[in-house]
Order: structure tokens, then sequence, then C-alpha cells
């Protein structure tokens, strides 16, 4: 829509959160115990700031381009370097142990970002490219379409092959870069 107006925005950020922040006044609980409220939020205004800053360059070939590049170097600045510069984001959550974050909600919170830490930047380029997926998908008959069937396929068992058996610390290392696979 390009509609980037602050009415928008608040209106998709109570939709996100309204239900959420019911149950949590109304149990009691805190609310990293629905982390995956918090976490749609996050990543909702991660996508809202991209697209907001600079949106003039959003329909241009290169700019948007630029914009997920500086994005995709943030997301591994923040998550797969990890200097502290999290820990400092994100101290306003507190590090006390609370209810669904045994070890404070700094560390719950970059645990469950850190596992999907790519997919909102993947799907920004899914949805940059779909256009010309659609196109490809629509037009390639024959061995096109059989090579890139072959190569999802072969990636595809390679995942199952090598790393959905690791176990389960190992895995969530691994999972943020491979969590596109199983979709």
């Amino acid at each position: 829509k390009r509609d980037f107006g602050w009415l928008r925005m608040f209106q998709m950020l109570w939709r996100l959160n309204f239900s959420c922040i019911l149950l949590m006044w109304t149990h009691g609980n805190t609310y990293i115990l629905y982390y995956i409220c918090p976490m749609h939020t996050f990543y909702f205004l991660v996508v809202y700031c991209t697209m907001y800053v600079w949106s003039s360059i959003n329909t241009t070939k290169w700019g948007i381009r630029f914009k997920l590049l500086v994005l995709g170097i943030l997301i591994y600045i923040i998550w797969d370097i990890n200097g502290g510069i999290f820990d400092i984001l994100f101290a306003w959550l507190g590090t006390d142990s609370v209810i669904g974050a045994k070890s404070g909600s700094v560390w719950e919170y970059y645990f469950r970002t850190s596992l999907d830490h790519w997919s909102t930047f993947f799907g920004m380029i899914f949805a940059l490219n779909f256009p010309l997926a659609e196109q490809y998908f629509r037009k390639a008959e024959g061995p096109p379409l059989y090579f890139a069937s072959v190569i999802m396929g072969t990636v595809t068992i390679y995942w199952l092959v090598y790393y959905y058996p690791l176990e389960k610390m190992q895995y969530n290392l691994n999972h943020s870069y491979f969590a596109i696979i199983p979709l």
C-alpha cells in the first residue's frame, strides 16, 4: 500500500498485541511468556522501519536491494557476531528470572529471536522477487522446471540427512540459516 502512516502502524500493532496483552493482564503472566507475539511485533517493526526509512527508493531497482543489504548486515552484526549489541538494545527487557524466562527476558528473547533472525530478511527477499519467480514458473516447462525441482529436492534431502537429526542445541545453532528449507 505504501502507507507508512502512524495510524496504520498502530492499528497493526494493536491487532498483533491486543489478545496477548489481555491474556497477560487477566492471567498475571509476563509478556515474554507469549514470546511469539513480541517476536512478530519486533519483526513487523523491522520490516516497517526498513521500508519507511528512505521510502522513496523502495520502488527503484537498486534502492530496495541496498536497503536489504544494509538490513542483512545489521542482522548479521546483532545476532551472528553479537558482541553484546543485542544485550544493549534489549536491556530494557530485564535479566531477572520471570515466568516464561528463567534466565531473564533478555536471554529468552535472544534465544527465541536468534532461531528465526534471518526469516524476515528471507521473506522480504522472497516478496521482492515473487513477481519474477511467478513469471518463471508460469513460463517454465520441461527441463527448467525439472531442474529447479531437482535442486529443491536435493537441498531438502541434504537438510533431512545432515541437519534435522542434529542434537537440539546444535540444531538450534544452525536453524536460522536452514529454516526456510522445510517450508
